[in-house]
Order: C-alpha cells, then sequence, then structure tokens
C-alpha cells in the first residue's frame, strides 16, 4: 500500500497546550529557521472533530497557500479517536525574529489556545540552496542577459536538480504576479533529456523544466523570484514493501540576480525607439494591377517575418492616402517554433474602397529592431509604389 506523506508532515518544532475535557492543542511548524524566500507549513492540531478554529491573522507572514483543513480517525482497542489538523503555508515578510501568534480553538463554549512561536528567518534562501550538503532537490534560474535592452530577448532556463534516488512527477509554477506584469513572457515547452551534473563536488541529475522567453515592456530593473512546486517519489523500503516509494512535496524558491534594462539612445541619425529584435523581412503586397476602379474594394497587406515574436501594436501600420476608404484592418499573427527558435509571420490586411479618381502614391512602411547577431540597431522598409483610380 502506497501512502502520500509531504516532507514537511513532519515537523520536529511544535507546542502542546492541555487543558480539561481531554481537549490538547498544539502548534507545529515545519522549522522554525528559514529563509526570506522559503516556506513555511504551520499546523494546528487538536484532538477532538468537534472544534472550530478562529482564522489567525499572521502579523509577520503573508499566506502563501491558504486554510487546508484535515480530519483524521483511528481505532483502538474499540475506541475511536479522531483529530483536527488546519494547515496554512506561510511566506515571512522580513528578515528576523518572526512571530507566529497563538491559535484559539472553541470546544463546547470554551476556547482553548496554542502558545506562540517564535521563527527566525535569515538570508534569501535556506531549502533552495545546493551548498548544504543534505540538499538532494532544488532549482536554478539560469538567465541569458543581465544587462538587456527594452525589447530585446532574455532567455530564463529554469533547470531542477535532484538526486539518484528522486524521481520527480509533478511539477507547478507559482509565479509573481510582478514576473507576470512587468514582461512580455513567452514560455517554451521544454523536452529536454535528463542529463547530470556535478555541482559543489557532488552528482546530480539535471533536466530544463520551463523556458521563458522574456522582454521589459520598459526600462526597469527585477530580479525573478519565483516558485517551483515539485512532488516526487523516494525510495524508502518499508517492513511489508522493500521496494515501496515516499511521495514528497516541496516548495522551492528561485532567485535570480538584478536584470536591468536599458534604453537604446538616439541620435539624429536614428531618431526611433527600439521596437523588437531579431532578423526581419518586410513587405507590403498590392493587387497586381495597379489601375484600380473607383468604389471597388481592393487589399493591401503588410507582413513581416522574421525570428522573434511580434507583438501586434508593434507591427508597421500603411500611410492610407486621401480618397481611399478603410473597410477593415485585420491582423494575422503567428509565432511558431523551428529549431528550438522563435519565428513569426504577422500580418496586416487592409481592405480599402476608392472614393476619387486620380493617381496615389503609398509611401514605404518601416520597422526598427535591435539585430542579436551583429549587435546593432537596424532598420527595414517597404518599397513605395502607386495606385491609379479610374
Amino acid at each position: 500500500m502506497k501512502v502520500k506523506i509531504s516532507l514537511l508532515i513532519f515537523f520536529a518544532f511544535f507546542t502542546v497546550v492541555t487543558f480539561s475535557q481531554n481537549i490538547t492543542v498544539q502548534t507545529k511548524v515545519s522549522t522554525d529557521i528559514i529563509g526570506y524566500f522559503d516556506i513555511l507549513r504551520v499546523s494546528f492540531e487538536a484532538n477532538s472533530n468537534e472544534v472550530t478554529l478562529r482564522e489567525p491573522y499572521f502579523e509577520d507572514f503573508t499566506i502563501y497557500k491558504g486554510r487546508d483543513t484535515k480530519i483524521e480517525q483511528s481505532y483502538l482497542n474499540g475506541k475511536t479517536t479522531s483529530k483536527t489538523i488546519i494547515s496554512y503555508l506561510l511566506k515571512p515578510k522580513r528578515t528576523g525574529e518572526l512571530t507566529i501568534d497563538r491559535a484559539v480553538f472553541e470546544y463546547d463554549d470554551k476556547v482553548f489556545a496554542t502558545d506562540p512561536v517564535t521563527i527566525i528567518v535569515k538570508g534569501d534562501t535556506l531549502t533552495n540552496d545546493p551548498s548544504k550538503k543534505d540538499s538532494k532537490i532544488f532549482v536554478f534560474a539560469q538567465v541569458s542577459n543581465y544587462t538587456p535592452f527594452c525589447y530585446q530577448p532574455v532567455m530564463i532556463e529554469y533547470k531542477l536538480y535532484f538526486d539518484a534516488d528522486i524521481k520527480p512527477s509533478t511539477i507547478g509554477f507559482d509565479f509573481k504576479k510582478e514576473y507576470t506584469d512587468d514582461f512580455l513572457i513567452y514560455a517554451i515547452t521544454s523536452g529536454e533529456s535528463v542529463n547530470t551534473e556535478v555541482i559543489n563536488g557532488k552528482k546530480f541529475n539535471s533536466i530544463v523544466i520551463k523556458k521563458d522567453v522574456i522582454r521589459f515592456k520598459n526600462q526597469d530593473e527585477i530580479s525573478i523570484n519565483n516558485n517551483v512546486v515539485v512532488e516526487y517519489k523516494t525510495s524508502k523500503p518499508t517492513k511489508d514493501d522493500e521496494n515501496a516509494d515516499q511521495i514528497s512535496e516541496k516548495s522551492l524558491p528561485v532567485v535570480s540576480n538584478k536584470i536591468k534594462s536599458k534604453k537604446m539612445e538616439k541620435t539624429p541619425n536614428f531618431p526611433h525607439d527600439i521596437q523588437s529584435y531579431g532578423d526581419y523581412k518586410l513587405d507590403v503586397f498590392f493587387p497586381e494591377y495597379t489601375i484600380i476602379k473607383k468604389n471597388k474594394i481592393f487589399e493591401i497587406t503588410v507582413q513581416l517575418y522574421g525570428e522573434g515574436y511580434i507583438e501586434d501594436e508593434i507591427l508597421p501600420q500603411l500611410s492610407i492616402p486621401k480618397g481611399f476608404e478603410v473597410i477593415s484592418n485585420t491582423i494575422v499573427n503567428d509565432p511558431v517554433m523551428e529549431d528550438e527558435k522563435i519565428k513569426s509571420v504577422a500580418t496586416r490586411t487592409y481592405k480599402i474602397k476608392p472614393l476619387a479618381i486620380g493617381s496615389y502614391k503609398f509611401r514605404p512602411v518601416s520597422f526598427y529592431f535591435y539585430n542579436e547577431k551583429i549587435k546593432q540597431r537596424k532598420a527595414v522598409s517597404s518599397k513605395e509604389f502607386t495606385l491609379t483610380v479610374k
């Protein structure tokens, strides 16, 4: 029989308070020393399934995961016993000496309170620290460029390291709102195989579990500060089954150094903001026959394609001369993966109706970007063309 057990269910630090009516309450924590980016599990327990817990206020912590209630029952010598366990996952608001206040249970018009618990918060992270000799599983975020231009791509690879006796089964990503708000983010599904690497003299299995291409929307400075939740199995022989697996779960903080974006300096010869990256081609497709009948609707398409992502808002727009009515302006944007590179084909199609007879000149459209290969600003332009309305 396989039983699901969380690593954090083993609590070494707790306080117990016993009252009359055989009601015992206690507070348990996963550890009393954590890092600032680590997650703490706290559980409030009472030896009855009829108690009610007043929602505690965690002044020194933010709630990472809310209330989780479990009722456990057991039978011994014909007698039934029960236990209520109410758990929270917490994140410290600061370093130093923090307090988890007492928890209050209510039972039979009486209240029963646990004792406060002190938590010491040190440094950035203690859980996700490969330098610790007992570290068996941890995550790194490898950042390709810490000083990119705005709209220049930065690749972030989230790599999981784990001992040979560990088998990751489920991986979840709990990413901060700031991460999703401050960047244009494009996740790439990773089909990486498991490799081996040596970290601090110890061999680990390693696998890339997620790849993100990010781009700053504006000039900014930010650190990657997320969490990866990993459920995994470890071989742990039991009396009944020597090959039984223990199922555990860890929330691993992922913290990077600061990434600071910069804007391209403007010069009289290049007065345009840098809008994208990669190598691009720009075309404008207009009717093969350049003599158009008045009031007959026709199409002109602006197409931009090449490496990288193209946001709809940066796709060049055609300057329509007076004498034409724009019936519609639609965009089709299809990024694809080719040889682990992102390719995009974005088109803007105009349906146009000529209203007056005459000869009309359509000026070139241009697109400005940062070329990754030659590390220079570049621009591409379409050709000018003329249409005659009769």
